[in-house]
C-alpha cells in the first residue's frame, strides 16, 4: 500500500506547476544501521560496526553545508547578516521547510538557525545558491571539502540530503565531517557565551545556541511565522553535549550525529539507518556513555633523554636536536595509563644538510602491544652541509677573529 501511495505521490509531482522544484525520490529501503564512536581529534576509533559502508545520510548531509558557511564565515567571506534572496527553485524544494517565497529575503542568521534547528530543506537550498550561484556549483564545493578532508567513501549529489543513488557517504566519513565542523565552532578550550552574557556574541556563539534551542521561530510575529523544532532529542538533555545533527528519509532510515565532551575528551557519535526514532538516540546516548565511562586522556609522557641530540655527518654542526612533533593528548582505556610502553626509534646519525622540521625518527606509545600514539621526532634546526667553501669561509672566519 505504501508503495502505491509513493507511486501516486511522485506521478502527482510531475503534474505540478514548473515553478516547484520535485526533487528526484530513490527509492530504496535503510541498509541496515551503521555506527561509529570516535575521539574528535585524533579520529581513534573507540566502536564501530560497518562504519565503511555507503549509505545514504538523509539531512546529516547538512553537516557538510554548515561546515563550509563556518570556513567562510571564519574567513570573513560571509556575515550573519549578510541579507539572501531565495529564488524560485529554493522555495519551491519539497521536505522540511520554513515555506520560503520566491524573492523573499532573509538574513543568512536566520538561515542558518533554521537549518540547524529545524532541518529545513528550502533554507540550506537559498544558503547554498547564495554562496555558490547555483546548487550544482555548492555540491562541487562539498565534494571538494570532502575530498580535503580524506572521506574517501563519501560523494554529494544535493546540498539538502535527499536520496540518490549519487549521495551517499558512510559512518566514519560522516565522523570525520562532524569533528571537523565542531572543532571550527567549539575549538578545544572555547567557552561560548550566551545572549545573557552582556557580551557581543561571535558567530560560533550564535551558532552553538542554535544547535542547543528545542523551539524558535523566523518571521516571528507575523503572519508568516514558521516555527523551528529541533529534532534532536540530545540537545537539551545530554551533558556535554556540543551539537549534532538528525536526519530521516525512507533509504536512510533514522540517522543522528553528534559530539559531547567531557573531561578533556571529545567523542562523536554516528548512527546511520536506525530503524527509529528511539533507537537512533538511545544508540547515539549509548555510544557517548561507552565513549565517557570507558576512556581518558593522556598526556604524552616523553622522556626528555631518550631526545638526545643526533649525530650529523659532512654539517657544519657535529650534532643536531630533536623533538617530538605532536605532544597533544591521546585516547587510552580508563585505567591503563601505567601499563603505557613509549618506544623510541632515532637514527646513530644523519647526513647534512638538515631542515628545521625534518622528519629524523618517531616516538610511539603502546598498551599491551596496540599503537595508541605516534609523533614524528622532528630536528629543532637546520645544520648546513659543511662543503670545501663552507669549510674555507668558516676558517677565514676564525682567522680573522683572532
Amino acid at each position: 500500500m505504501f508503495k502505491r501511495i509513493t507511486a501516486l505521490f511522485t506521478a502527482l509531482l510531475t503534474t505540478l506547476p514548473p515553478a516547484i522544484t520535485a526533487v528526484p525520490v530513490f527509492a530504496a529501503e535503510p541498509p541496515g544501521m551503521c555506527y561509529i564512536l570516535t575521539e574528535a581529534g585524533s579520529g581513534m576509533i573507540l566502536d564501530a560496526r560497518d562504519a565503511d559502508k555507503k549509505v545514504s545520510i538523509a539531512s546529516v548531509t547538512k553537516l557538510m553545508l554548515l561546515l563550509i558557511v563556518t570556513d567562510m564565515l571564519s574567513g570573513g567571506e560571509l556575515t550573519l547578516d549578510d541579507v539572501v534572496t531565495a529564488s524560485p527553485k529554493a522555495s519551491g524544494i519539497e521536505g522540511s521547510s520554513i515555506w520560503l517565497v520566491s524573492g523573499e529575503t532573509m538574513t543568512l542568521r536566520d538561515l542558518i538557525k533554521s537549518v540547524v534547528i529545524a532541518s529545513a530543506n528550502d533554507a540550506a537550498y537559498a544558503i547554498a545558491e547564495h554562496i555558490a550561484g547555483d546548487e550544482a556549483s555548492f555540491v562541487a564545493l562539498m565534494n571538494e571539502r570532502a575530498n580535503q578532508l580524506g572521506m574517501k567513501n563519501t560523494h554529494f549529489q544535493n546540498c539538502a540530503g535527499f536520496d540518490s543513488p549519487l549521495h551517499y557517504s558512510t559512518a566514519r566519513d560522516v565522523a570525520v565531517m562532524t569533528a571537523a565542523l565542531f572543532s571550527k565552532l567549539v575549538p578545544p578550550g572555547y567557552i561560548p557565551q550566551d545572549s545573557g552574557g552582556g557580551k557581543a556574541l561571535t558567530f560560533r556563539d550564535e551558532l552553538y545556541i542554535f544547535f542547543h534551542t528545542r523551539l524558535d521561530y523566523v518571521r516571528a510575529g507575523t503572519e508568516h511565522s514558521a516555527q523551528l523544532l529541533n529534532t534532536n532529542k540530545l540537545a537539551n538533555s545530554y551533558a556535554g553535549l556540543l551539537g549534532g545533527k538528525t536526519g530521516t528519509t525512507d533509504g536512510a532510515g533514522y540517522c543522528l550525529a553528534a559530539v559531547a565532551a567531557r573531561n578533556g575528551l571529545r567523542a562523536v557519535a554516528v548512527v546511520l539507518g536506525a530503524p527509529n526514532e528511539e533507537t537512533r538516540v538511545n544508540v547515539s546516548r549509548g555510544l557517548l556513555d561507552k565513549a565517557f565511562a570507558e576512556f581518558e586522556t593522556e598526556t604524552p609522557g616523553i622522556d626528555a633523554e631518550k631526545l638526545a641530540p643526533v649525530a650529523v655527518t659532512r654539517g657544519v654542526m657535529k650534532s643536531v636536536r630533536v623533538l617530538p612533533a605532536n605532544v597533544t593528548s591521546f585516547v587510552i582505556p580508563r585505567g591503563t595509563a601505567g601499563s603505557i610502553e613509549y618506544v623510541y626509534a632515532l637514527p646513530k646519525e644523519v647526513s647534512a644538510p638538515v631542515r628545521r622540521g625534518q622528519k629524523i625518527g618517531k616516538v610511539q606509545a603502546v598498551i599491551g602491544g596496540k599503537l595508541v600514539f605516534e609523533s614524528d621526532i622532528i630536528a629543532f634546526e637546520s645544520v648546513e652541509e659543511l662543503t670545501f667553501i663552507k669549510s674555507f669561509t668558516i676558517l677565514l672566519e676564525s682567522l680573522l677573529r683572532i
